[in-house]
């Protein structure tokens, strides 16, 4: 199966970050799985782009459709302040032949632990009210995570295209520039959708929320990440939140990762 994975990177900031803390690691996973790796650095749809508010935060879903997809079995979109773990597996392999997959992030870690956070910061309690607050009006209990996704070209890449014209003419996308409530109503009406665990798009600032007991203690943030990153396949630093702290957190991984070895090597 051959496999592309592309991420975007618009803007100094981004293209920074992306290069000081992710590059790596992702260029390192599509070596250990075969995949192909595509940085894109200018927007693949410039002009609507300029010309429709928020355009470029759409056009994740352009990447099925552009001619670099062509003769690549699945592309698997990255938000470029993904971190990739050393041991997280395929997840092209983990995704249906003509699925669009994704983490649920109504249910990260699982639906109590997402009302919990909802709830501690005063947010939408229900997925319905996320969608509704957004203009969107779709009646379901789940959302599929932009941050990580997996698309099939043959099957979905004229439908995104389709999606994505469609997102950019909406006014209510206009006026809020989000894309998520919009393609995810519009994949989980069709039934296209197909959840993967939450270890493949866990969100930092989540996971943070709802396990920090000294939520401004530096100690206590470089363990817990260095914990999540032990755990997850792919964590998620939305905003680029606490990035500074990645450094540390990952020796704090490779503790964590040299103890099971050794602990599991003595076992045997």
């Amino acid at each position: 199966m051959r496999v592309l994975l592309v991420t975007f990177t618009f803007g100094r900031r981004h293209e920074e970050a992306f290069g000081a803390h992710f590059r790596g690691p992702v260029v390192d996973y599509c070596a250990r799985h075969g995949y192909d790796f595509r940085q894109v650095t200018e927007p693949l749809d410039g002009f609507r782009a300029a010309t429709r508010a928020g355009g470029v935060l759409a056009q994740k879903l352009l990447v099925a459709a552009e001619d670099f997809a062509a003769g690549y079995d699945a592309v698997v979109w990255l938000d470029s302040d993904v971190y990739v773990a050393p041991h997280a597996p395929s997840i092209a392999a983990a995704c249906p032949e003509g699925k669009i997959c994704g983490a649920n992030q109504a249910a990260q870690l699982n639906r109590r632990a997402r009302l919990f956070n909802q709830v501690t910061r005063g947010y939408e309690r229900t997925a319905r009210e996320w969608y509704a607050d957004r203009g969107v009006a779709f009646d379901s209990e789940d959302v599929l995570q932009s941050g990580v996704l997996v698309f099939w070209p043959r099957s979905h890449g004229a439908l995104c295209r389709e999606v994505y014209d469609a997102i950019t003419r909406s006014d209510a996308y206009r006026r809020h520039g989000e894309d998520q409530p919009f393609f995810s109503r519009e994949f989980l009406t069709r039934g296209l959708v197909h959840f993967l665990d939450w270890e493949f798009n866990a969100v930092w600032d989540l996971h943070h929320n709802f396990v920090a007991v000294r939520p401004d203690d530096r100690g206590d943030k470089v363990e817990l990440m260095a914990r999540l990153l032990f755990v997850a396949n792919f964590v998620h630093f939305t905003s680029l939140a606490d990035v500074d702290l990645l450094p540390e957190a990952r020796r704090g991984y490779d503790d964590l990762a040299a103890r099971a070895a050794c602990e599991g090597a003595c076992a045997a």
